[in-house]
């Protein structure tokens, strides 16, 4: 299933499986990043700083906040990009499992921001993940792979963290639809509440972290469209 598809999906299908009530058109069509589980308190601000950088860098329209949200939630379909991170698994049923796999399945895409190597909340979600994949479908991340060229030309995950490995994916449809990295994207991007930054990092680290951020994100919506379009790398080039 193609964006286009999630679009029918969430908008028509949907309000009537769901039963969930109806929201403002132009909010609605507001991208908004969705956070399962709770981010410590030195990276809550992260994913409002790359919200603020999407509207400023790309065509994107975005809410300026992540929405929270609970696998149980009627809202989660309405979100294309959900986020989990976080000190600990989230206590879910099988049933709530079943539910972001049906996501998944429907066009969703997931990111597994680790706060480093070996950070369990990653390992143990891909893990739970993955029985629902087959052997084929689970990755390792390529630095030619389209998610690495879908706005900035990049060729592996950035954030605050360089670990060795490039980090995992998940295939749905020929797509990723979970990307696990344990690069703490979000310790890069976060500031305290008085405009700080929350972990020292080099500048051109933290804008390498930015623009990892952006292509996650138009690869969510956009998936491998620029794939097979020759201009495409002379104008990311430009955007270097």
């Amino acid at each position: 299933m193609d964006r286009r598809d999630w679009l029918r999906f969430s908008a028509a299908g949907l309000a009537g499986l769901l039963a969930s009530p109806a929201h403002a058109f132009g909010e609605a069509t507001r991208f908004a990043f969705g956070q399962l589980g709770t981010l410590d308190s030195r990276r809550r601000g992260a994913w409002a700083r790359l919200a603020l950088e999407l509207s400023q860098r790309t065509s994107v329209t975005c809410q300026p906040r992540p929405t929270p949200l609970s696998l149980e939630d009627a809202a989660l379909f309405r979100h294309p990009f959900l986020i989990l991170s976080g000190d600990s698994l989230p206590a879910w049923t099988d049933d709530a499992w079943q539910r972001l796999h049906r996501y998944l399945g429907a066009g969703g895409f997931l990111f597994l921001d680790g706060r480093g190597p070996g950070d369990p909340l990653v390992q143990q979600a891909y893990d739970r993940l993955s029985r629902r994949f087959s052997p084929e479908a689970q990755l390792r991340l390529d630095p030619e792979h389209v998610l690495f060229r879908s706005f900035y030309i990049l060729d592996r995950p950035m954030g605050r963290l360089t670990p060795p490995e490039s980090g995992r994916a998940l295939v749905q449809d020929g797509r990723l639809a979970v990307v696990a990295t344990h690069v703490d994207l979000a310790g890069a991007l976060s500031r305290d509440a008085f405009g700080a930054w929350s972990f020292a990092l080099p500048q051109q680290d933290r804008e390498f972290a930015v623009r990892f951020g952006i292509n996650l994100v138009m690869y969510a919506l956009c998936t491998d469209y620029k794939a097979d379009q020759v201009h495409i790398p002379f104008l990311l080039k430009r955007r270097r």
